[in-house]
């Protein structure tokens, strides 16, 4: 074979080589551009993390153990849902199908999941329309009523950025031994009840 030939014959499959890689790539970033977005850009990272932090519990197997778990595991379903990190509706799903795991009975029987659902998504809307979002929040110190041993109180500080801090009382019951969340209620910044006279 001639060198002409020899030469001819290695473009060939130099170039054949990198037709095939061409549409390997071009494949590749097809699929990639056709899986839903999940989250918005500018908070990826951060919501990535807080995701994977939630999914990670197996609330059938392993249900938090304490009433402190079970907040901070609200918590973090609560700062996904309202920290404007959201941009596909079904993940909004997913977090009020994991969030019903926390609550008690009470709370289920008288919320409805596809009501649940259509109040958090217009609650969203209106907070995204002000650009308000969860910033941060921190739990307080759990108070057990020396009367009611089943029965908890979790404080917790919200902070949204346009509005500033909001504080709430989170009242856990112990149903079959696995804390539920019964209710809240806004408070002062002493965890008072706004509601008492």
């Amino acid at each position: 074979m001639s060198r002409k030939n020899s030469m001819l014959i290695g473009i060939i499959i130099l170039m054949s080589g990198l037709i095939v890689l061409g549409i390997l790539i071009a494949k590749g970033v097809k699929t990639h551009n056709n899986e839903p977005k999940l989250f918005k850009d500018s908070k990826k990272v951060l919501a990535m993390k807080i995701y994977e932090n939630i999914k990670a519990y197996d609330l059938e197997e392993s249900y938090p153990d304490t009433p402190e778990k079970v907040m901070d595991l609200y918590m973090n379903l609560t700062m996904l849902i309202l920290g404007d990190m959201i941009q596909d509706n079904n993940v909004y799903a997913e977090m009020v199908d994991i969030s019903r795991k926390l609550y008690s009975d009470e709370i289920l029987a008288s919320n409805p999941v596809q009501q649940q659902y259509q109040e958090l998504i217009s609650s969203v809307k209106a907070l995204e329309k002000d650009e308000i979002y969860l910033a941060q929040f921190d739990r307080g110190k759990t108070y057990y009523p020396p009367d009611n041993s089943k029965l908890c109180v979790i404080p917790v500080d919200e902070y949204l950025n346009k509005i500033g801090h909001v504080y709430w009382n989170y009242y856990l019951v112990s149903e079959e031994g696995a804390w539920k969340i019964q209710t809240w209620e806004m408070t002062d910044e002493n965890y008072n009840s706004l509601n008492k006279k």
